[in-house]
This record gives structure tokens, sequence and C-alpha cells, in this order.
């Protein structure tokens, strides 16, 4: 590179990465135009070095295919030609666009790692969309604020890590009893306490799922890819203005710094549900905030809707809201706050993008996983069947409720079910054993540090072991496909 720098005439320091960009580029397949037309964009405000950097791209480029041209075929990574550009985007960002497509118009929340790029990029995007963004002097005021907001009729989120979250878990049961939608982003990383706010974890599912006094229903939502993270916030935010209940998405801190290059979202086509909204009160008898409905979802009247005065606190209530304590009330509006759970399973069950599915059709060993684990396990999953093993693997989306018969369906084709996660105490393989039944194999990693696909594989060899099945005669051709 210094030579080739040096007889181009560009000077070796600067010239020599723009030599081995264009390598790099005729190595991987891209073509030259598309290269040059990168440089030109990122370089082009300097005049006087941009000749100079593609006449570097270029001499890269063509030395690549003279001195190495009959190897090509060969170290070409099947990359497939791009005209449009793609996006290069975090977990976090991701997850903050998913946000404003969603239509969010509100945001607070208060700084810590590794949920705080959330708060500054929407910071930074949210007024340019109508919205409103508030650095809170803590967690619990950051919530309450997005309660208020979400009050008044506006779509509404909070973002933070596990310590945050633990203490906003009074609200998250207030929401639920006075039936606010709200979204809480839960970047998890390593603890308990301050753990170790650099490192990754999947260890607040319990609390996502059961944290709080007595039993507050929420929903539980986990994406496992960068991509997956805008389309999940979509999904939390839609879900919970269409079932008025706290919805949490739990990401962690590998997915959160991840880069991944990715294809723009399809923004005409991104889904809107909205919440069922009372209009002006002008029957007889008290307008009924939390009448009593069959899917358990009653009409929201806003602030100001004549006719539609409430009492929204804590307190159990009549469908009126007026605070009431009888047993037979609370088991009433327990079962109603409930339903909306069964109303939810039921209706995104028929969505795209809850859940993915792959590897063998008729799998022997079957891997359950969430969240960024999924990489791990598809490359492991990978590997095993071309060995010519029956692998398979189910990731849901949505972790409460639960997609059940999918899951189910799933585990009952499998000789043995194996749950990789980064915990220490099996979380989600006890969740699934208690409301599904579903026993399983479980690996456990809580060093702060991602699984690696060997790590993976080597619990899959130790299972095939244990099963004493032998691979089947040839490889299956999953990858292809």
């Amino acid at each position: 590179m210094n030579q080739l720098a040096k007889e181009i005439g560009v000077g070796a320091k600067a010239g020599k990465n723009l030599i081995m960009i264009g390598a790099a580029a005729q190595v991987f397949g891209l073509s030259h135009e598309v290269a040059r037309q990168v440089v030109i964009k990122r370089l082009g405000k300097r005049k006087d070095l941009l000749e100079a950097n593609l006449l570097g791209l270029q001499t890269g480029y063509e030395w690549t295919e003279k001195n190495i041209g009959h190897a090509l075929d060969d170290l070409h990574l099947g990359v497939r030609e791009r005209h449009d550009e793609w996006l290069i985007v975090t977990g976090n960002q991701a997850l903050a666009m998913g946000a404003l497509a969603a239509g969010l118009k509100f945001f607070a929340g208060y700084p810590i790692t590794p949920a705080s790029d959330i708060m500054e990029f929407l910071a930074a995007e949210l007024p340019k969309f109508g919205g409103t963004m508030v650095q809170a002097e803590d967690e619990m005021a950051a919530l309450a604020m997005c309660m208020g907001a979400s009050y008044s009729g506006q779509r509404a989120m909070t973002a933070t890590s596990g310590p945050g979250m633990a203490l906003m878990l009074e609200l998250m049961g207030h929401a639920s009893m006075t039936e606010v939608p709200v979204v809480v982003a839960n970047v998890q990383r390593a603890g308990p306490s301050t753990g170790m706010p650099t490192k990754t974890a999947q260890a607040d599912l319990w609390m996502a799922v059961y944290g709080g006094n007595d039993e507050p229903p929420r929903i539980v939502i986990a994406p496992s890819t960068v991509r997956d993270c805008f389309v999940q916030t979509v999904n939390a935010i839609n879900m919970a203005e269409r079932y008025q209940i706290p919805v949490v998405i739990l990401s962690d801190q590998a997915l959160s710094s991840r880069v991944e290059t990715i294809e723009p979202w399809d923004l005409d086509n991104i889904p809107r549900l909205e919440r069922v909204v009372a209009g002006p009160h002008e029957g007889k008898g008290d307008y009924l905030r939390y009448r009593i409905t069959e899917d358990g979802i009653s009409p929201m009247a806003l602030p100001g809707t004549p006719g539609t005065y409430y009492t929204a606190e804590g307190l159990e209530h009549l469908e009126s809201g007026a605070p009431n304590y009888e047993p037979a009330q609370h088991r009433v509006m327990m079962d109603k706050r409930w339903r909306k759970l069964e109303t939810a399973y039921q209706e995104y069950r028929t969505w795209p993008d809850m859940w993915d599915r792959f590897g063998a059709d008729d799998p022997d060993v079957g891997v359950i996983c969430w969240g960024a684990t999924e990489g791990a396990v598809r490359e492991a999953v990978m590997r095993q069947n071309m060995r010519g093993r029956r692998v398979a693997a189910f990731v849901p989306k949505v972790l409460n409720p639960l997609p059940r018969e999918e899951l189910l369906d799933f585990a009952e084709a499998c000789k043995a079910v194996m749950v990789p996660e980064l915990n220490a105490r099996a979380q989600l393989a006890k969740l699934l054993l208690s409301e599904l039944r579903i026993e399983s194999e479980t690996l456990n990693k809580y060093e702060g540090l991602p699984f690696t696909p060997g790590e993976i594989e080597a619990k899959l060899d130790e299972i095939y072991r244990a099963l004493d099945l032998e691979p089947a005669g040839e490889a299956l051709e999953v990858m292809a496909k």
C-alpha cells in the first residue's frame, strides 16, 4: 500500500487508506462505482483532496483485479449489488426511530447506561415530529410525566435500565390500575443494584412480567435484532394504546450498541392502532370509564370531553372510577384488567414478525431463546443443520402473554428443548415450565458477555449425545433456502 501510494503521488498516510478500501471493495464483490459514490459523499467537502482520494480508490480496485483476479471468485463473499441506500444504525437508534414512526409525542427520561442515547436521539429528533422530550429529575418522575401525557391523549414512552425500572414499578402498577397506556423500554445490563453498567444481561424478565405489588397486568416484548428494535417498538406503542396497558420493551446492552446495516423500513405501511376514546357523554347516569367489557377494554375519555369526568387513582374502584373495596368488586375488576392480555394474545398472533422460527422442519432438538441471543442461536442451528442434525429454533417476541399454542406445537415436535439465557436462574425456562409445562435443558451465562455460537453448539452436542441420536445422512439445505 505504501509503495502504490508513492507511485501515484497521493502520499502514503492518506493514500493507502483509500487504496485499501478499493482493494476491499474488489474482494467483497462491490462495484467500483458504488464505492466511488460513497467516497464522494463522505469526503467530497474537501475538494482539494477528493481527486487524490478517488485515484487511490481506483488504484486499489484495479491492482487487486490485476494481481489476484484469478482468485476473486473464491474470495467473493456473495454480497449482492445494492443501488439504494441502506441504514447503518444501532439497536438504540432503531428503537427510537420505531417510536417516532409509531407516532410518539412525549418522552421523559433520566440518563442511565446503556439507555441514555435513546433519550439523546429523541431530544434531537422528537421536536421535529411535533413531540416533546423532557429530562426528568429521576426515573419515577419520568414515568409519572409519561403517564400524565398519556392521560391527556398523547403517545408516551420512557427508557431506562434495570435499576431505573425497579424504581418505576409502583407507578407501573398505578398505570395498570388506571388503565393508562405507556411504554417503558428497559435496556438490560448486568446487576443486581448498580452492577456492571457496560455489560449485557437478560435478567430483568421476571421483574418485567411479575414486578410490583399484587398482580398488575402488563405486556412484555423482546426484540432480537437491530431491525427488530424498530418493529417491536412500533408494536409496543400500538399495544399500549390498543389495550390501555403498560408495555415493557426488553432490550439489552449488547443489542443497544450493536451496529447493523439494514434495509430501510417501509414507512408508508407502519401499522397504527388507536385507543378506544369516549365521545361526549350526554346520556343518563355517570360516564363509566372502567365499564366491564368482554375484551377488558373500556372507552377512555380525554380531559375536557363533555360529561366524562371520572376519578383516576390507584384505589380499587367501581366502573365509574369511584373507590370501592368490596371483595366481589375487586374480583370483577381484576378479571377485567387481566382479560386484556387474553385479547392481546388472540390478536397479536395474526400480526407479522411476532416470532421467528428457523432450522429443520422436523427437529429432534429445539432451541427456544429470546432477545439478542437469537444471533448466536441462528448460527449454531445452521452449523448443526450442515452437520446433518435436525435442530430448529423458536424465538418469541412477546414474552407476556406468550404465544402459547405456537410454543407448545414447537416443543411437542422435539425430543428435547434447550433454552439459553444470559441470566443465572433460567428465567425464561422457568416461565415456560410454569406457564406451559415445557421442560427444557438450560444454558445460562451471567458474565456480562453475550453467547458465542460455539457455546450454543457445544450444549447442542451434549444434548445429542444424551439422546443417542445419529446425524441424518445428508446436511439440510436450510441456508440455501
